[in-house]
């Protein structure tokens, strides 16, 4: 686009011509006196047409470093001072030197014309360079290492052995209490022992504390009463599912039944000893009245000594005698019957 002077330097220009042909009239007229005139109707033209053209170089130079300055310095702000000093200096008239437009293989830039396009690549920072695989993580013999230990681990803590159920249960009853025992389970450290009361129709009860041993005996049972055992092996992985059920029915050692019973008669009584039965702590007395056939009458005190002496009996008649062994277990079955006449 072509820049056009502002407009006061039309006005500028005409009135340096008209004060340069004045004076060189002037003059004229001062040197060649009335030839002065003739001076200056030929001599004013050309010397007129110089001064217009120096005085042209000289706007235009302002002209141009005006409108430089204006490019480089916008009225948004101060002026750049590396813009100022990256720009290329251009000389005034008749400075000694070679102008810009006269060095070879240069051109002054056109301040219209448009500056080019930016293209992707060059807004682009420079691309940097790949790291080596080692360094690059994720990859690399640390990435190796890891990925190792990391598949280690997990081998590690997926391999987990639950002991089988235990087999071979047995339990044996005794006095308020039952033994059970069973084989050892391949892996266990330990079991956990459960029963329940079949008499009582109760639930299932767990035993709060393990088994280290494969034998365990269950106190505070009920003798008579029949209970069910089951146990699960363990270890630090975990616990096996049940083993099978088995029952006992705990009933303690009551002896067996007294022998060598003999009564001797008396007067209204009679003399009844036996021989001592093994684990017995007492025993309990039976006797009736054969001559008017009552039924047997059970003494309602137990009998700690192996004789007694029964009273209150009729003389001539005559009566049976028989007896029971017992401990805290229970009693034991009859002994034989003795026979006595009171007289």
């Amino acid at each position: 686009m072509k820049r056009s002077p502002p407009p006061h330097t039309h006005d500028l220009r005409f009135r340096l011509v008209t004060l340069t042909a004045g004076r060189i009239g002037r003059t004229g007229s001062f040197l060649f006196g009335a030839a002065g005139r003739g001076f200056r109707r030929w001599c004013a033209l050309p010397v007129a047409v110089l001064a217009v053209a120096a005085t042209g170089a000289l706007f235009f130079a302002v002209d141009a470093g005006g409108t430089d300055a204006a490019q480089a310095h916008p009225a948004a702000g101060p002026p750049d001072t590396a813009a100022t000093a990256s720009a290329p200096r251009r000389p005034a008239p008749g400075e000694a030197g070679t102008s810009a437009a006269d060095s070879p293989g240069t051109s002054p830039p056109d301040p219209a014309s448009p500056s080019p396009p930016v293209t992707p690549a060059q807004s682009q920072p420079p691309a940097q360079p790949t790291p080596p695989a080692d360094s690059r993580p994720g990859t690399g013999a640390g990435a190796g290492a890891g990925a190792g230990a990391g598949a280690g681990a997990g081998a590690g803590s997926a391999a987990r052995v639950i002991p089988p159920p235990a087999t071979g249960l047995t339990a044996t009853p005794g006095n308020g209490s039952a033994r059970v025992c069973w084989n050892p389970a391949p892996n266990a450290t330990g079991y956990v022992m459960y029963h329940r009361d079949t008499t009582t129709g109760e639930g299932w009860y767990r035993v709060p504390y393990p088994v280290a041993d494969t034998c365990s005996t269950v106190t505070q049972l009920t003798n008579g009463h029949t209970y069910e055992f089951r146990i699960r092996s363990s270890n630090a992985d975990g616990e096996a599912d049940y083993s099978g059920a088995v029952q006992a029915r705990p009933a303690g050692t009551i002896p067996p039944p007294a022998t060598g019973l003999t009564a001797t008669p008396g007067n209204g009584s009679a003399r009844v000893c036996w021989n001592p039965a093994p684990n017995a702590t007492g025993y309990v007395m039976y006797h009736r009245d054969t001559t008017t056939g009552e039924g047997w009458y059970r003494v309602p005190y137990p009998v700690a000594d192996t004789c007694s002496t029964v009273t209150q009996l009729t003389n001539g008649h005559t009566y049976e005698f028989r007896i029971r062994s017992s401990n805290a277990d229970g009693e034991a079955d009859y002994s034989g019957t003795a026979s006595a006449m009171p007289g």
